[in-house]
């Protein structure tokens, strides 16, 4: 079986929870509605370090302590994202692809939906379905710790 790898970057505190779609069911997100469980990943540990820092309002204070997450997906398992809804990377967030997505998630069409990067468009995040009956079959691997490079904040 082909598998997808993807990682997540977030604070180490929520490690265990990493793929639980939980922190996604408080806010809303470009791809689902509040109220909803989601896990967003990216293709690669860089574009992870990207979405993450683009999540901060300046660079992230030293004291907070960061970790990846990686997964594989089974590629079997993953939709791609054929209809894209216009303006789908603007701001503020179209509802279009915040209904897309919930959609997605309600109906359990697949574990994963690959989306292009808001950041870099010819790179790819995945949207994980915690609720769906193929999540199981996805492996989570332990977190490991995660630093920002202090050249990074030079602004």
């Amino acid at each position: 079986m082909n598998f997808i790898s993807v990682f997540r970057i977030i604070k180490a505190k929520y490690a265990a929870t990493a793929y639980s779609g939980e922190g996604s069911r408080n806010n809303e997100g470009r791809w689902h509605h509040k109220g909803y469980a989601v896990v967003y990943a990216s293709k690669s540990l860089a574009l992870a370090a990207l979405e993450t820092l683009a999540n901060f309002d300046g660079f992230p204070p030293h004291e907070i302590k960061f970790c990846s997450v990686r997964a594989d997906i089974p590629q079997a398992f993953i939709m791609p994202l054929e209809n894209m809804p216009d303006h789908w990377s603007v701001k503020p967030i179209p509802l279009a692809t915040q209904d897309l997505g919930t959609l997605w998630l309600k109906n359990k069409e697949s574990a994963a939906l690959r989306v292009p990067s808001v950041l870099i468009h010819s790179e790819y995040n995945y949207l994980i379905n915690p609720q769906h009956p193929d999540f199981d079959k996805i492996k989570i691997y332990p977190e490991e710790p995660f630093t920002f490079d202090e050249r990074l904040n030079k602004r």
